[in-house]
């Protein structure tokens, strides 16, 4: 048995952990928590998403902007799940500071590549134009070419509903 909820230093969280996901050889582990011990500049009381690698013995900041230096999204952000090899992260964010165009008051869904420290809102139409709705509950393949999720946007394709569907993304497409 092995602790996997404490920072790169070891310092424990100082909140509850939730489990979000295991890469297929097990090296990472992709988890939230409200927790302010383990690394980067955290919103106090919002969820983060973070990632420790078993093999490195590090935990990383995975719920941040694009190229930042351990600042986290100013919202909550949950539900997330990792590819295979543990390159990519797909999670569910109401962060708005993720992406300029996450439109406000809305969940929306990321993935963060952490080779190239990129975090990317991926629950867009075909258009490009982000779900004009909360985003939710993403899962992405082993390999990250597909991702799936619900949403009750109207303007994703199909005619939109006032119930969630669920919407498959290619992730090499966009579509």
């Amino acid at each position: 048995t092995e602790l996997i909820s404490k920072s790169t230093a070891g310092v424990l969280t100082n909140q509850a952990t939730d489990i979000g996901d295991i890469s297929f050889d097990g090296s990472r582990v992709v988890m939230s928590t409200t927790a302010t011990t383990l690394g980067g500049a955290v919103a106090l009381g919002s969820s983060n998403i973070y990632v420790r690698n078993r093999t490195a013995g590090t935990t990383t900041l995975v719920s941040q902007p694009s190229g930042t230096a351990d600042a986290s999204g100013n919202g909550t952000s949950l539900r997330s799940t990792i590819t295979d090899d543990g390159s990519q992260v797909a999670f569910m964010s109401n962060a708005t500071n993720l992406s300029p165009d996450h439109p406000a008051a809305t969940f929306q869904v990321y993935v963060r590549d952490l080779g190239s420290a990129s975090t990317t809102l991926v629950s867009r139409a075909a258009s490009g134009a982000p779900a004009d709705s909360s985003a939710a509950d993403p899962v992405i393949s082993g390999d990250a070419s597909i991702l799936v999720f619900r949403s009750g946007a109207t303007n994703l394709d199909g005619p939109g509903a006032a119930d969630d569907q669920a919407y498959v993304r290619h992730m090499a497409t966009g579509v």
